[in-house]
């Protein structure tokens, strides 16, 4: 339901199970433990109502406290052109064991590059680590499972038969070019 009560005429906030709306749409309901709280908001439209580079508008979706656990699917500005704006699509997690720690996992360009691990995608497809940029394969639990990726700290690219791409290696490219 939606109640004229629950839409602020001096914000232009509108909110769906709350009288008190923070950002133009929330939504709110019982979820978990059933008990309606701002750290079970199901869904916030907003923004940060920045002008320039790095202003965004987007969709959170989890707690609206702070230090709370969200979500967030986001439109982001990163270059101007005159009165033309090319923008990013981010995709942002809270990180395990943390409330408070929101990273950006994947980003998709506006020249459609895929970015996992790096703002900064150069290729339709990046994919970022500090220690191994690693893409698996599997068949299902009882089938095993086939990693590649870019193993940095040996410096080479690597094929194994493990979930990982320092054991079981089966294919080895080094940074001379050297297969085995």
């Amino acid at each position: 339901r939606f109640y004229a009560s629950e839409y602020n005429l001096m914000t232009g906030n509108g909110g769906i199970g709350t009288t008190g709306p923070d950002a133009k749409l929330n939504v709110y309901g019982t979820v978990g433990s059933g008990v309606l709280t701002p750290q079970e908001d199901l869904l916030h439209v907003g923004g940060n109502e920045l002008g320039g580079v790095g202003g965004y508008a987007g969709i959170k979706i989890g707690g609206t406290l702070a230090g709370q656990y969200s979500n967030y699917i986001r439109s982001v500005k990163t270059l101007s052109f005159g009165n033309y704006w090319n923008s990013a699509l981010t995709f942002n997690v809270t990180r395990t064991s943390t409330e408070t720690t929101v990273d950006e996992a994947m980003r998709i360009t506006s020249a459609g590059n895929v970015g996992i691990g790096t703002t900064t995608p150069s290729n339709l497809l990046d994919i970022y680590s500090s220690t191994a940029a690693i893409a698996s394969f599997s068949g299902g639990a009882t089938k095993g499972e086939w990693s590649m990726g870019y193993d940095v700290t040996n410096n080479r690219f690597a094929i194994a038969s493990s979930t990982s791409i320092t054991s079981n290696v089966r294919m080895v490219i080094d940074n001379q070019g050297n297969v085995g």
